[in-house]
């Protein structure tokens, strides 16, 4: 029995990405908020996700970098524009557990 299928064709799909795959730990800063934070990393084009948390960090964003160098300019980025206080990066190395869409 087919339940159910999806085709995603065009500019749905979405490219393999190339480069290093991040999660950044964020604990805002004093003179912060949930909302500014919000606000501004929306408009930073290598974060693809963001979550509001428990525990000692405030948010766990998910991004794609090319290398290094773009990573140390994304943690710069989130600390001057998006009120990020404390950071810490986990670069993935592999993700056994992806899943194709549908």
């Amino acid at each position: 029995i087919i339940a159910g299928y999806t085709i995603v064709a065009g500019a749905a799909v979405s490219p393999p990405r190339a480069g290093l795959e991040v999660f950044i730990d964020i604990r805002l800063g004093a003179d912060s908020d949930d909302d500014r934070f919000e606000a501004a990393v929306r408009g930073v084009p290598a974060v693809t996700d963001a979550v509001h948390l428990t525990g000692p960090y405030d948010f766990l964003v998910h991004a794609h970098v090319a290398d290094t160098a773009a990573l140390d300019a994304l943690v710069k980025r989130l600390k001057s524009d998006c009120g990020a206080a404390q950071t810490q990066t986990r670069v993935a190395l592999r993700s056994p557990a992806e899943r194709s869409a549908g």
